[in-house]
């Protein structure tokens, strides 16, 4: 009787450790769900944002940035960094290019660097979706 009492003891331990276990596994497949599709938000916010880049605001777009160093790693954050900056610095020079009051291109010297950069920039920009697939590929791998 002693015997059995021991034996139903070890059974029901490993039960609770296999329940335990399961409990635990499914939380983790729960987190890496979760994470992966907060991942895939700021991306289809990237390439939502690549896609209209000139008319876009940038709004939700800032806002994924400012998030991403929680959800990736630094070479993804500071990439991410990267599209924003040079995106406001297109914004920016295109919004030279816009103004009435600024003077035409023969009276301004930079104009032609502004003009060749905002070419580059825009160049850049456009090009960037499969680039930012290719990077984003690795981390959003739900096998982590």
């Amino acid at each position: 009787m002693k015997n059995l009492q021991i034996v139903s003891s070890c059974v029901l331990s490993l039960i609770a450790v296999y329940i335990a276990w399961r409990h635990w596994w499914t939380d983790e497949l729960k987190r890496r769900r979760d994470l992966h599709e907060r991942r895939l938000k700021v991306y289809e916010a990237l390439i939502d944002f690549l896609e209209d880049f000139e008319n876009a605001n940038g709004k939700e777009f800032l806002r994924q940035v400012r998030e991403s160093p929680f959800l990736f790693s630094d070479e993804i954050s500071s990439y991410l960094g990267e599209i924003h900056s040079k995106w406001v610095r297109y914004k920016v020079i295109r919004g030279i290019f816009a103004d009435p009051s600024s003077k035409p291109a023969d009276e301004h010297p930079d104009f032609s660097k502004l003009s060749k950069e905002r070419e580059e920039l825009g160049w850049w920009l456009h090009t960037q979706a499969p680039v930012a697939t290719g990077k984003f590929v690795k981390e959003m791998s739900l096998n982590d």
